[in-house]
Order: structure tokens, then sequence, then C-alpha cells
């Protein structure tokens, strides 16, 4: 952050600042050797991200912490929580935008138009990204447990009575938790690709198969509709 000098209580034009050195700093990168190691978020940025071009997914430090991740938490939770988040973005790899670049990054469509048209046809339903982390997820779980004899397995939090499967459901669901005003939620509905977080959760987890059968919902319900949207 060498060369940038803030001023107290002038909070617009610092910002204006600093978005005018990155814009300058972005320029001259203009037909200069790609530098593959950079990051497109700082280490305490709390998010996560897929790169089609570089075949990668990033998580910064800033996200490997509770409610997210915690080394001491249960295995449901972590697999709820940021396992959906990997999740999520390995599923970019295979989306309308990951389906752009090949497995070296280069921009070439590996798709036929066959399945362009059946992916295009399944997902006029949205979250297709969440719907896919949560199922991958809930699978590494179950798979986790299986092949592993960690005492973490059945570990369930005090005071609570709801099984592993239902407490990775709850654990998502936490991940998304918030309290948002009439003008955040206006200015993210504008700027912010995905859905608010409420229809994040709800619309995720109505997709779900595995939902259904860990909280035992009844057919043709709210949280159990006839109509799934499920790509994978």
């Amino acid at each position: 952050y060498a060369g940038y000098s803030m001023i107290n209580n002038e909070y617009f034009n610092n910002q204006i600042k600093v978005e005018c050195r990155e814009h300058r700093r972005r320029i001259l990168k203009y037909q200069q050797k790609v530098d593959h190691t950079e990051w497109r978020m700082t280490v305490r940025t709390v998010n996560a991200y897929y790169s089609p071009p570089s075949n990668e997914i990033v998580f910064p430090a800033g996200i490997l912490q509770p409610p997210f991740f915690h080394k001491d938490l249960p295995l449901s939770i972590n697999y709820g929580a940021i396992g959906t988040i990997i999740g999520h973005e390995i599923t970019h790899g295979f989306d309308n935008q990951g389906r752009e670049y090949d497995g070296d990054g280069n921009m070439r469509s590996w798709w036929t138009n066959i399945s362009l048209d059946n992916f295009q046809e399944k997902t006029k339903c949205e979250n297709i990204a969440d719907n896919g982390g949560i199922k991958i997820s809930y699978l590494a779980y179950q798979k986790h447990k299986q092949f592993t004899l960690n005492s973490n397995n059945d570990l369930r939090l005090p005071g609570l009575n709801y099984n592993n499967n239902q407490l990775f459901f709850i654990a998502f669901a936490h991940t998304w938790c918030d309290i948002q005003t009439s003008n955040s939620l206006h200015h993210d509905l504008i700027d912010d690709p995905h859905s608010p977080a409420r229809f994040r959760i709800i619309g995720t987890v109505q997709n779900s198969d595995e939902f259904t059968k860990a909280f035992s919902c009844r057919s043709k319900t709210m949280m159990n509709p006839s109509n799934k949207c499920q790509l994978w």
C-alpha cells in the first residue's frame, strides 16, 4: 500500500483515490507478462472465487474461519459451511461460465450444441452453483464418514436435538444468515449476480433430495415441492 495517502474524515474522496490508483495499476498490466500467482482478492477478504482462465479456486484466509470453518467443529458443520462454498466454486467449472474454457484455461467451448441446449433448458431455475455445491459437499461428507474413524464424525451441538445430517444443512443456512436494510437489498438486486441470502438458502434446500430426507419433509410441501431444479 505504499503511495496511498488517506485523509481523515474524507471517506468518499479516499475511496475515489483508491479506485483510480487500482484502475491505473490494472491498465499498466496491458501487454505485460501475466502473473499467475496473483489473486483477485486480498488475504483478509471473506469470499472465494473460481477463475476459468487459471482453472483454479481460491479461498483467502478471511473465509477459512468461523462460521465457515474451524478445525474443532463437527464434520457436519464444516462440510455444510465451507464445504458447500467449495462445491459452489467447483460447480462454476461446469456451468455456463466454465464451459467457455478448457482444462488449460484456453477460451474454447468444450460443450456440444446439444449439451448447451439441455443446460439452458434445465437452468431456467436459478442458483445452479449453490444447488451443485450443496450436493457435492453432502456426498463428500457421507464419503468422509464412511472411510474414516475420526471421532468428530458423530459430534453434535449441545442443547440441540438435531442429527449430523440435519446439522449439515443448518450450517449451510447459517453461512448466509444476515440482517439487510431495504436499500442494501435493492442495491444487491441490481449489482449482485447472486440471489438474496434468504432465497439462496430456501431455494437451494428446496431442490435437495438429501435435505428432504434429512428432515422428513412431506411431499408437495413448501420445502419439498414436486418440481425441483436438479442439473447434476
